[in-house]
């Protein structure tokens, strides 16, 4: 269940921020999805619901959602375990995960996992949360551009023969039709 992101307070859309480096900048908002599913079901008051604004790093080297500690902590997000990571000099640690992560990025948005970051580090935003939201880096422009969408709709590839999507669809109809469901 997605909830709804009504349920969260306005945050101005984010915008994609150029630097002097060629690195690509984004303002992302990182939500504690609990807390926005809390927030549905009336359990929460919109103003409860714990959110962070990030400017994170597009690192097309990177493969998920890595958050800085403190924001971690702060967004009261749970650590589900430990995982190995490979570090750029090719040097493996183990690094917490935590799950629960509803980030946004340019009005589209995904619920991911993210690798939890010393304390104070800049978030990195990853090829899973970018696909996700059907985003692509675009390094001559600097920033991101759709996938296989547009800008307002995103669009997804599915790796499967029609014929696979059309069965199912049926067998869930004639299923519901002798549970008396549909």
């Amino acid at each position: 269940m997605v909830a709804h992101p009504s349920v969260m307070k306005k945050i101005p859309s984010p915008l994609v921020k150029e630097t002097d480096m060629g690195q690509v900048i984004v303002k992302a908002r990182i939500v504690n999805y609990d807390d926005m599913r809390d927030a549905a079901r009336g359990r929460l008051r919109l103003d409860e619901v714990r959110q962070v604004e990030v400017e994170g790093l597009v690192d097309t080297g990177a493969t998920f959602l890595a958050l800085p500690d403190d924001i971690v902590r702060e967004l009261g997000l749970p650590i589900d375990r430990m995982a190995p990571a490979v570090l750029a000099d090719g040097q493996t640690i183990e690094i917490p995960v935590a799950t629960g992560v509803y980030v946004e990025i340019m009005n589209r948005h995904a619920l991911v996992e993210c690798l939890v970051l010393k304390a104070g580090t800049r978030a990195l935003i990853g090829q899973i949360p970018l696909e996700a939201m059907d985003w692509q880096v675009d390094l001559k422009a600097r920033g991101l551009k759709p996938g296989l969408g547009t800008m307002e709709t995103p669009k997804f590839e599915l790796l499967s023969q029609r014929s696979s999507c059309d069965e199912r669809a049926a067998s869930n109809t004639v299923s519901r039709k002798q549970t008396g469901a549909g």
